[in-house]
């Protein structure tokens, strides 16, 4: 029964960990922890020019989005879209994606402790049935043959 139950904690601890693998590739939501670091390396060959490196003109995007990872478009890009999205589309947006980053974090709790769970009932089980190791590495050849013999129905003939 208990590895029956083991089973099924592993079953869904695993069915958890692909339920975020799928959040965290579906949405674009920073977190640092499974990203990359924020830093964007541009190489310049003097110091005058690292002076005066302007990074929203080398990228050629509006400075608001300059520390945006995704989505960060150019300013061509910005002039010929049209956005038509008023206060409420934005809030609705800014709610969906708080409640994705929250689910998120529920979920990756959830599965820390289905992780304990499951090391838990792995050391429990362990403890109430180890495993018997092999004993034959430490029994000589002769004392070998005296414990099969041991263990072998004698044969006797009738007697007539």
């Amino acid at each position: 029964m208990q590895t029956q139950d083991l089973k099924y904690i592993k079953y869904k601890h695993q069915m958890e960990r692909k339920k975020i693998d799928k959040l965290q590739t579906s949405s674009h939501l920073i977190d640092s922890e499974y990203h990359p670091s924020k830093s964007h390396i541009f190489f310049v060959d003097s110091q005058k020019q690292v002076e005066k490196f302007d990074p929203v003109r080398q990228m050629r995007t509006h400075p608001s989005l300059i520390n945006r990872r995704s989505n960060r478009l150019t300013i061509e890009q910005l002039k010929s879209t049209k956005f038509k999205f008023d206060e409420q589309q934005i809030n609705k947006l800014q709610k969906m994606r708080k409640k994705k980053y929250l689910e998120l974090q529920k979920r990756i709790e959830r599965e820390k402790k289905l992780q304990q769970v499951e090391l838990a009932m792995e050391d429990k089980l362990l403890l109430k049935n180890p495993k018997q190791e092999d004993d034959d590495e430490f029994w000589s050849d002769d004392e070998k043959k005296k414990i099969n013999e041991k263990k072998k129905p004698k044969i006797i003939p009738r007697k007539k």
